[in-house]
């Protein structure tokens, strides 16, 4: 009897603490998602401009 009125109460804080570090896990992985992408969009705006700058022909073309 204690065992089953113990279960609730100790499941119920780590199931709020696994869905903070996986809102947290999330954000930090949404950041770094966006991060790789606006610098991956930069470099390609970088390569375009010095390729047409250079008039050599793009290299992922």
């Amino acid at each position: 009897m204690s065992k089953t009125g113990k279960r609730p109460t100790f499941l119920k804080p780590l199931s709020k603490r696994n869905s903070e570090i996986s809102k947290r896990l999330f954000a930090l992985f949404g950041v770094t998602v966006t991060l790789a992408v606006s610098l991956g969009v930069i470099a390609k705006a970088k390569g375009i401009f010095f390729s047409t700058s250079k008039k050599e022909p793009l290299p992922f073309a």
